[in-house]
C-alpha cells in the first residue's frame, strides 16, 4: 500500500465514474456516493484512494459527494 498505488487506484475509479480527466470540469458537481461499490479495496487502502480522488477532483476544479 503506497501513496501512489492509491493515486493510480483512484484515477481508475475516477474512469470507471465518467469523471472526464481534463480540467474543463471545474465548477461541476459529481454524485459518486453510490459508486463506491467500485472500489474492491478495504480498510485504510480504500481511504486512501478515496482521499487520492479527491485531491484529484478538487485539482480538476470540481467538487464531489464520495462513500465513505
Amino acid at each position: 500500500m503506497s501513496w501512489a498505488q492509491a493515486q493510480r487506484e483512484a484515477e481508475k475509479w475516477l474512469l470507471a465514474c465518467e469523471i472526464p480527466q481534463h480540467k474543463g470540469i471545474k465548477g461541476q458537481y459529481f454524485d459518486l456516493h453510490e459508486k463506491g461499490d467500485l472500489i474492491i479495496q478495504q480498510g485504510q487502502f480504500r481511504t486512501m484512494i478515496l482521499r487520492a480522488a479527491e485531491r484529484l477532483i478538487k485539482k480538476r476544479g470540481a467538487t464531489a459527494w464520495f462513500p465513505e
